[in-house]
């Protein structure tokens, strides 16, 4: 049994390490590209601008589509909720287990629960409805699969 505990913790390290050389490797890339020249004038404060625009995803009042498709922002939330707590799984379940008490354990998969079932009403509003079908391509489709498929693994992992 520990055999085979250590080795899912080195497996866990080694994901973990390729996936942050992944990333840097990808922002490297990203910070290499040059950006497109800027013809319009500033106005305003532009770091004033960037709070807001990131402060709006957590004020649904001062949008207009959140304050008309409430149930969207609300779907919105779930997901990304029980997603950042199905990763947070994923290290504890590695690095610390032992916090994973069944109080915990409950609370968690109700959340991600939730999250589950946001994500497919995700997939299916996006098969269902013609604009976005049209809208959308195979990555679109295999992304949401495997979030809805990881939500669904991590209830079963608690």
């Amino acid at each position: 049994m520990y055999d085979l505990l250590s080795a899912l913790h080195m497996f866990h390290t080694v994901a973990f390490i390729f996936f942050v050389a992944v990333y840097v490797a990808r922002l490297i890339w990203l910070f290499r590209l040059r950006s497109p020249k800027d013809f319009s004038r500033r106005k305003g404060n532009p770091p004033k601008g960037i709070a807001t625009a990131f402060a709006l995803l957590f004020m649904p009042w001062a949008m207009e589509s959140t304050r008309k498709h409430w149930p969207l922002y609300l779907e919105f939330g779930f997901f990304h909720t029980g997603l950042g707590l199905a990763i947070t799984i994923s290290f504890l379940l590695a690095y610390a287990p032992h916090l994973l008490t069944p109080p915990v354990n409950v609370i968690f998969a109700v959340f991600v629960a939730a999250g589950l079932v946001a994500g497919l009403l995700r997939m299916a509003r996006r098969l269902a409805r013609p604009e976005m079908r049209l809208i959308s391509v195979w990555d679109d489709y295999f992304a949401i699969f495997m979030v809805n498929l990881f939500l669904f693994t991590c209830i079963f992992a608690l």
